[in-house]
């Protein structure tokens, strides 16, 4: 199938590897069984793909569903660390932030996780998603609104703190709770740090 794409599109490569062979690749994508399909270094899918999967993608690159496709490849893979890299570019934080909303469960704690650690490296790109995150103090779902709530108080930006006590009277304790502590972390020091 790689093959066929690549013969119909001259700018499409296709390089079949053996990951017995090229382990650094595979310890690279965490590839622990086959077939495994990376598409331009950044999207790794497990399992058997489509010809129509993979054009869809390798086409749609450098949209949001490229982007939220490669960012949820590497939250599945475990790839923390290169997910909270690739934040830094221009859609990053959008594909991070619409995974986060997504209602699979996983998919939002592996986002909380990315998140954090882009906090930790990286606090601008933080910074710059606070109005995103703000407006999803209203989510529908509480959850969202509390993990909401408790990214800004550790992000530390003033412009959270009206937001945030709106949410005390929120029907849901967690939210309350998450807010309260997201404002007194902000007031703490003024960054967010305890």
């Amino acid at each position: 199938m790689a093959l066929r794409l690549a013969a119909a599109n001259p700018v499409v490569s296709v390089t079949i590897a053996d990951v017995y062979h090229v382990r650094d690749l595979a310890d690279e994508f965490a590839v622990r069984s086959v077939p495994a399909t990376i598409i331009n270094r950044e999207i790794v899918l497990m399992g058997l793909v489509t010809e129509e999967q993979v054009a869809a993608l390798i086409a749609g690159r450098g949209t949001l569903a490229y982007e939220k496709e490669g960012m949820r490849s590497m939250i599945k893979l475990g790839l923390m660390s290169r997910a909270a890299a690739s934040i830094r570019n221009s859609r990053g934080g959008e594909a991070i932030l619409s995974l986060f909303q997504e209602g699979d469960f996983s998919m939002r704690m592996g986002a909380l996780l990315v998140l954090e650690e882009v906090l930790g490296q990286d606090a601008d790109s933080m910074r710059r998603m606070v109005p995103q995150l703000i407006e999803m103090l209203s989510h529908e779902d509480y959850r969202i609104r509390g993990d909401s709530a408790d990214l800004l108080g550790k992000i530390g930006d003033q412009r959270a703190i009206a937001h945030l006590d709106r949410l005390r009277n929120d029907r849901h304790p967690e939210v309350v709770e998450a807010a309260v502590e997201g404002i007194l972390m902000i007031r703490k020091d003024g960054k967010g740090h305890l």
